[in-house]
């Protein structure tokens, strides 16, 4: 007798299933309310990361957004249009209707926003308005004038119900700003503020956030100003400066006034202009980071960015850190000196490693899994790193050496094929340990049968850009 394996039948399956006459399931129309509900769910995909306030780790995305972005979010008007009673349950589900995204001002969008904040009722609320989308001419955005008015009188009346804010507002006026921030905003936690119409203008709305007592992520694309009003940044937990430059001085204050920060991303750290003479009296010699967590930013200087790490005096919480070095003019001997200093500035913190992304040379990599603070590191990113056979072959596991052993996930660069197969014998090494293999670019001539093999049976693999 043939042991025939049960089935586990999906929603999925349930919904096909409404195609063939023979099945005793019920039409997906007339699933339980519950089912439907917990459908209608996963038709809701995570946001686009351009939009996320949280980006992966790594570095942040700062460019355009894709074209379809706003389709992400259009799953619940597309589900009250299907029939009656699906209109009815999730018109009846508000944490469907929780998130407001606006980026066209066309009047359907407007017509949306009212019905995401009718249907969500008293839940948070995350609110995306872009006005910078596409290459529209500026004339484009002065006729949508009466639109942002009509969509702030839609959304600000819920504003004490705001989670999360993401605001591109380049084509704001000041009569746009005066609505918006007459709004309170008790229970704003993310803001991510951006392409405000003036410094002055993004200032006061950074201003207008912090009024939130439980403002804790922020997101700008200015400097954090200097004056006496920086201490009001003590409730902010993650930090992340982007479209502008910052000056190593500026942030070490920053972390001086402000030691909560537990996240810090900088889309450009060195080169900046600063007031020099206003900083250095206030600014000590050295600062510590006692509950940094994660650091990730894009070097234009490594000269400035060594500056930076040898002033870090303490971070014992670092688990993340991701280092873009940008600075394609910068010597060999120089990059060595920062990679080396960064070296310096864990072993001095005790710090322990997680994830770490490299983008230097291999040597510098070598030296700096060498050390204690990366010895339990989970993740490595190395992926513009040419991958020598003396690399994969440090990393292979066996009697006499044993590096990066609990290594889940790691990213590489071009590798090569060589007679002794490094790359595959270091994979093979490390089954039940790693989960996530990423090569950029695997050059030709290479027999990938074991690689294949093995992204069959038990590794994630992926091979390309």
């Amino acid at each position: 007798m043939v042991a025939h394996q049960k089935r586990t039948v999906s929603p999925w399956d349930i919904m096909a299933s409404r195609h063939v006459g023979s099945c005793r399931s019920p039409p997906a129309t007339l699933l339980p309310a519950e089912l439907l509900i917990e459908i209608f769910k996963h038709t809701l995909p995570d946001v686009h990361a351009f939009w996320k306030f949280g980006a992966p780790f790594g570095f942040r995305p700062h460019s355009v957004p894709p074209s379809d972005a706003s389709l992400y979010l259009r799953s619940p008007v597309v589900l009250i249009a299907v029939c009656r009673r699906w209109k009815a349950i999730a018109e009846g589900a508000p944490e469907l209707w929780t998130r407001v995204f606006v980026d066209d001002f066309e009047r359907r969008e407007l017509h949306w926003a009212a019905l995401h904040v009718k249907h969500s009722v008293d839940r948070p609320l995350t609110v995306h308005i872009n006005t910078c989308k596409g290459n529209k001419s500026v004339e484009f955005w002065r006729e949508k004038h009466p639109l942002f008015t009509q969509l702030l009188h839609i959304v600000v009346p819920h504003a004490h119900r705001w989670h999360e804010l993401v605001l591109h507002a380049k084509w704001f006026t000041q009569q746009h700003f005066d609505i918006l921030l007459s709004a309170s905003v008790p229970s704003l936690q993310s803001a991510r503020i951006v392409d405000g119409p003036s410094y002055g203008v993004e200032d006061e709305a950074w201003r207008w956030a912090l009024s939130s007592p439980a403002l804790r992520c922020a997101a700008l694309a200015i400097l954090p100003p200097l004056d006496v009003s920086f201490g009001s940044w003590r409730s902010v937990r993650e930090f992340s400066i982007c479209n502008t430059a910052s000056a190593v001085a500026h942030i070490l204050l920053l972390l001086h006034i402000c030691p909560q920060i537990e996240v810090l991303h900088l889309e450009t750290l060195g080169d900046a202009e600063t007031l020099l003479a206003q900083l250095v009296p206030r600014l000590p010699l050295t600062v510590s980071a006692p509950n940094l967590r994660t650091l990730s930013m894009t070097l234009s200087s490594v000269s400035d960015a060594r500056e930076f790490v040898e002033r870090l005096r303490d971070v014992p919480c670092l688990r993340d850190l991701a280092l873009n070095d940008d600075s394609t003019a910068a010597k060999s001997q120089i990059q060595t000196r920062f990679w080396s200093s960064v070296g310096n500035l864990l072993v001095r913190s005790g710090a322990k490693l997680q994830r770490f992304v490299f983008t230097g040379r291999v040597q510098q990599l070598v030296d700096l899994l060498q050390l204690e603070p990366l010895y339990d590191l989970q993740e490595l990113s190395a992926c513009r790193m040419a991958v020598p056979s003396r690399f994969t072959d440090m990393l292979t596991i066996d009697d006499t050496k044993r590096w990066l052993p609990h290594l889940a996930k790691l990213s590489l660069g071009t590798c090569w094929s060589d007679p002794r197969r490094t790359l595959d014998n270091m994979v093979l090494s490390r089954k039940g340990i790693l989960r996530a293999l990423h090569i950029q670019t695997l050059a030709q001539p290479y027999d990938t049968t074991i690689l294949k093999e093995a992204g069959k049976e038990w590794l994630a693999l992926t091979i390309g850009p």
